[in-house]
């Protein structure tokens, strides 16, 4: 009898083992087991890769406490199978694009009117497209009898590109080319405050191409005394920067309006796609007065509800693991 209890025993252990899915994630598989899964449940590899890793990692934390020995490998590959059963979940995603679009959709159309209302100012205010500045002479003046400079003049030719200029006021700043290469940005080293800026006006209304001298200060008088345009040019650049420009009867200045910051930030965002849908909560935000989100988060914030409801011990072990969700 005693014989008969244990070949029973044995054999329930062994059909218990029989199925590798049973097993709790604390175990490792078998080549073998893994092999017998993947055969049929084709997406159980990748996850049982992912389980893996956010074991090591928290072993080497001294965390291993954290993994719940309770979960089985069957859970893993049922919430595997559940997230990607797409007949249910591709009627789930057009039920949530359809609500996205009912709450949010006319604010993303109307961001995309502020984006191209801002982008046609910022086009119609760049001076650049009106005007080009450029240094063609220094010019130095001595003391009559003797070799002592007494003046510099910088020789600047402005020419108009979009027909005649009413009035025109523009500064310059000379930098060392030393500086530019160590400028994390050229913005940030063209608007320091170590680089004075001298200030040149033409009141008088324009057709073609004007040159005119203006007198330079004692800093820069300083910077030009012992040079010429050959070594000058090698060794600093000149920045040019308008502040008004008058045509037409229309006044044209970087300070005639502000582009919102949020419009900022979006443009800066480079495509990155993050800091795009970033960029366009915050202009809807700032401009609309209403707290925006986009339709991917939208429908990621939705899923992972779902998610997390249908088995939230295992989506708590996968979200502290970084794992990405579709």
């Amino acid at each position: 009898m005693k014989k008969l209890f244990t070949l029973v025993l044995v054999a329930a252990l062994l059909s218990g083992c029989a199925n590798p899915l049973k097993k709790s994630i604390k175990e490792i598989l078998t080549a073998q087991e893994l092999v017998k899964v993947e055969k049929k449940n084709p997406g159980f590899g990748n996850m049982y890769q992912f389980i893996q890793t956010v074991k090591d990692s928290l072993l080497k934390d001294s965390l291993s406490g954290k993994i719940p020995g309770e979960i089985t490998y069957q859970r893993v590959n049922d919430f595997v199978l559940y997230m990607n059963d797409t007949s249910v979940f591709n009627s789930i995603n057009d039920s949530l694009k359809t609500a996205w679009e009912k709450q949010y959709g006319q604010y993303s159309q109307k961001a995309d009117s502020i984006l191209a209302y801002w982008a046609k100012y910022k086009e119609e205010s760049d001076v650049s497209q009106y005007v080009k500045i450029e240094l063609t002479e220094i010019d130095k003046e001595y003391y009559p009898y003797s070799n002592k400079l007494n003046t510099i003049s910088l020789g600047i030719r402005v020419v108009p590109l979009k027909g005649a200029i009413d009035y025109l006021r523009f500064s310059y700043k000379i930098i060392p080319r030393s500086a530019l290469s160590k400028a994390q940005s050229t913005y940030d080293i063209y608007n320091s405050p170590l680089y004075e800026a001298s200030w040149c006006t033409l009141s008088s209304r324009f057709y073609g191409a004007v040159e005119n001298y203006w007198e330079v200060n004692y800093t820069n008088k300083k910077v030009l005394e012992g040079r010429n345009m050959q070594t000058f040019n090698s060794d600093f650049v000149i920045y040019f920067d308008v502040s008004e420009l008058r045509k037409d009867g229309r006044r044209i200045s970087k300070g005639s309006a502000r582009i919102p910051a949020s419009v900022l930030s979006y443009w800066e965002a480079g495509g990155d796609e993050a800091q795009m849908a970033a960029g366009m909560n915050a202009i809807i935000k700032e401009i609309l007065g209403v707290d925006y989100i986009s339709e991917e988060m939208f429908r990621s914030e939705a899923l992972k509800g779902m998610y997390e409801s249908r088995d939230k011990e295992l989506y708590s072990l996968l979200t502290a693991g970084g794992y990405t969700f579709k």
